[in-house]
């Protein structure tokens, strides 16, 4: 049975949408006006939801990953 969606969750997928669409979640964070590790943070705890990595950590930017 699936979980029913939550205010938390529509904050994940914003904050998702915008990391994937800037590939960088300093971009990120400053088009939403919080910082980077808050959109880290966000991005960790929705992976640690479903189970899976969405995006690849690199030295310069992130890559989303096959099931991002």
């Amino acid at each position: 049975m699936t979980r029913p969606l939550h205010g938390q969750t529509y904050v994940w997928l914003h904050v998702f949408s915008c990391a994937a669409r800037h590939l960088s979640f300093t971009r990120c964070a400053e088009e939403l006006h919080i910082t980077p590790g808050a959109v880290s943070q966000q991005i960790r705890q929705l992976e640690e939801r479903l189970g899976f990595r969405l995006f690849h950590r690199r030295a310069r930017g992130v890559e989303l990953s096959a099931e991002g």
